[in-house]
């Protein structure tokens, strides 16, 4: 969700993965909202967590420099909730669609509201 609406609503191009990896206590205000948690890090056992598929969805589908389609072309969103990002290949010939429809209700993250 925060990657789509980072553009949707602020325009903003890139987001920061806090933590990539965490090893927090359970309990902690942060617990399990990095991409990957450690639980016993020196054990090499992790857990993968549900931030890195929202990463995944965008990153694995675009590559560097490719672009967003402007607001109303594509990005935007969407009437019964939700946001809708597209991305375009720097030659035109390739396009991605990220469509999104968790409310910030619904949503583990702790987050502010974005204006």
């Amino acid at each position: 969700r925060i990657i789509n609406q980072n553009y949707v609503k602020g325009r903003m191009t890139s987001t920061i993965a806090w933590n990539l990896i965490d090893s927090y206590l359970e309990g902690l205000p942060w617990d399990r909202d990095s991409l990957m948690t450690a639980r016993e890090p020196w054990s090499g056992h992790y857990t993968v967590n549900d931030p890195i598929w929202i990463s995944a969805h965008t990153g694995q589908f675009t590559e560097a420099g490719w672009y967003y389609l402007r607001h109303g072309y594509g990005v935007g969103m969407l009437d019964n909730g939700g946001s809708i990002a597209s991305f375009i290949s720097p030659n035109s010939d390739e396009l991605t669609v990220v469509i999104e429809t968790m409310s910030h209700n619904h949503s583990k993250c702790i987050r502010p509201e974005l204006p």
